[in-house]
């Protein structure tokens, strides 16, 4: 029997070019490969010993293929025709198995309880089916994929690695890694942890030791090993006064949170902010620098054993390198002596933390810092905290501002006061906005003189202008838009057009939606004289729907002024936001 002779593991959707290699070993091994590869092929004339030959094969080739994968060979005669059916099922070249190849080598990322060196065969085994399928992939690119593929504690490796002027062939990599995941074993089996010592030295017993320790550098080996039980929590090893489990203790902590921090009793400025590697949270000491803040409080403990109260959780966003860094999930904290910069819960978010002698950076994931701590005694204290915080009272105004395509303060006022923005809080008593990208975006003529006629329901009134060429395309090739406007709700729509033809069929789109919307029909157009208004087709749209027109008067936009102001507040806004992220016209 196959499984007795020569044990393989049956074809699967995954893994044929293992099972293809033992199974070819298989026949050679039996004396039956000849007819399988067609070297002795099927014979004209009916032979006994050719049959029983090739019946054998084929039936080795039926035994070592799983019951899920029988189909695929179940109609095939010989034992050659069953292994082609398998070859063109499973190594075929065409460009739907080499897309799914290269995609799942694209998806891969190594799994925590898997071994590097599983994972870089694993790896390696798809860069050799792209190859057998006729894709060549570069060596460089190859390590780029390897290195982006690792999880988190292989952060350090990569920055090494991404440090170098050029990058390592895939071979060295290989190697690299597999030492280092040597290393980070002999390092975690070195460090473990006893789960017996304390951060704090407590207890008679401790200070015995400790003092004995300083007298004779061996007296580790002489301490007695003690005897007896705790009466309070009944386990050998320490006596009552020192025990950790007291009822007291529990019950103060049974609703607490533990934060072993270094940093919380250091002594530097209430606005700097420390890199602290002891805090579980992040803590801020002002409460002017939340943006958002519950007010719920909470018991914490330092690693002194103090107990702390927190009197808010919230979100405080500081400005580091010329970007906003949320950090969530901020303890609010008064009597803390400095701000506390959680190290655990930046590690969380996928940046790197290294510390050096004299200074700790912080990294991103492309390996450029992030910011920069520098050491004053036993601290590492962020360098320039004040430019660093984003202050609210100052920008916040701004930032809607810039969000909405820098929109005047009066409209931003009033989108706060009637709170049709959620989350919308505008900062200070602020009565005008200095934006100097405004004052360059905004350059215009006077203004028109404002109409004191308005219609009294909607779409009693359409206005409508087409505005174009533009400079430059859009994504899509544009280079005009159409806008329609109601001047009842001042209900606007902007079409994009490639061309100024296209008019037609976009006031056909309009007028579906907005009628089929309000339930009414428009009953007036109001455009300029541009010919795409004019044109045959337009009019007799009009005249199908019963709409009446209205036309102003050559070189009189004012006559069309509502239309005329929305393409200038669109084009204002387009053109801010362009100078705004220093984009360029093309």
């Amino acid at each position: 029997m196959l499984g007795n002779t020569c044990p393989i593991e049956r074809l699967n959707e995954s893994n044929y070019e293992i099972w293809k290699l033992q199974m070819k070993s298989v026949l050679v091994i039996n004396d039956l490969w000849s007819c399988v590869d067609g070297t002795d092929p099927k014979p004209e004339k009916e032979c006994d010993k050719w049959s029983r030959k090739d019946g054998k094969a084929l039936a080795m080739i039926n035994l070592s293929v799983s019951p899920s994968q029988l189909n695929l060979i179940a109609k095939a005669e010989t034992s050659k025709e069953a292994w082609d059916l398998l070859k063109k099922t499973y190594a075929s070249t065409g460009p739907v198995r080499k897309f799914i190849i290269y995609r799942q080598l694209l998806r891969m990322q190594k799994e925590p309880h898997v071994s590097i060196s599983q994972y870089i065969n694993e790896f390696s085994n798809k860069v050799e089916l792209l190859e057998r399928v006729g894709i060549k992939m570069q060596d460089e690119l190859l390590t780029v994929m390897l290195l982006s593929s690792l999880p988190a504690e292989f952060d350090n490796f990569v920055i090494a690695i991404e440090t170098r002027d050029e990058v390592p062939p895939f071979s060295e990599v290989k190697i690299k890694l597999l030492e280092e995941e040597a290393r980070q074993i002999e390092k975690n089996n070195s460090e473990e942890p006893n789960p017996n010592s304390a951060l704090v030295a407590k207890g008679k017993w401790r200070k015995k030791i400790v003092k004995d320790n300083r007298r004779d550098p061996d007296s580790e080996k002489k301490v007695p090993k003690r005897k007896g039980n705790c009466f309070k929590c009944g386990k050998i090893g320490h006596f009552a006064n020192e025990c950790r489990s007291s009822p007291r203790s529990n019950r103060s902590r049974s609703k607490a949170e533990t934060l072993l921090s270094v940093a919380y009793n250091c002594r530097t400025s209430k606005e700097q902010w420390c890199l602290d590697s002891g805090a579980t949270r992040h803590i801020c000491n002002n409460k002017r620098k939340f943006t958002s803040l519950d007010g719920k409080k909470s018991d914490i403990y330092t690693i002194s054993n103090e107990c702390v109260r927190a009197r808010g959780t919230g979100e405080v966003t500081l400005r580091m390198n010329g970007r906003n860094v949320t950090l969530n999930d901020t303890l609010y904290m008064p009597s803390s002596r400095s701000n506390l910069l959680s190290v655990p819960r930046v590690t969380k978010r996928g940046y790197t933390v290294v510390f050096k002698s004299d200074r700790a950076e912080i990294i991103r994931k492309d390996g450029s810092t992030l910011a920069t701590a520098k050491r004053e005694g036993g601290l590492y204290v962020i360098e320039e905290p004040e430019r660093m915080f984003y202050t609210r009272d100052r920008d916040n105004t701004k930032r809607w501002h810039q969000r909405y395509g820098h929109l005047n303060l009066s409209d931003l006022k009033k989108l706060e006061s009637q709170r049709m923005v959620e989350g919308m809080k505008l900062m200070g008593k602020n009565d005008t906005l200095n934006c100097e990208i405004c004052a360059r975006g905004k350059i215009h003529q006077l203004p028109f003189k404002k109409s004191t006629s308005r219609s009294e329901n909607a779409l009693d009134l359409v206005h409508s202008d087409i505005c174009g060429p533009m400079k430059v395309r859009s994504a899509g090739g544009a280079r005009f838009f159409v806008t329609f406007i109601d001047d009842y709700s001042r209900y606007t729509e902007v079409y994009m057009l490639k061309n100024k033809s296209d008019v037609l069929e976009k006031f056909k789109v309009f007028k579906a939606r907005v009628e089929n919307f309000t339930g009414r029909k428009i009953k007036c157009i109001r455009t300029d004289n541009a010919r795409e208004y004019l044109s045959k087709e337009f009019k007799n749209i009009l005249e199908e729907c019963g709409i009446s027109r209205q036309l102003s008067a050559e070189y009189t936009p004012q006559q069309n002024g509502i239309a005329e102001r929305a393409n200038r507040t669109l084009i204002e806004m387009a053109r801010c936001l362009m100078l705004q992220g220093v984009r360029p016209e093309r």
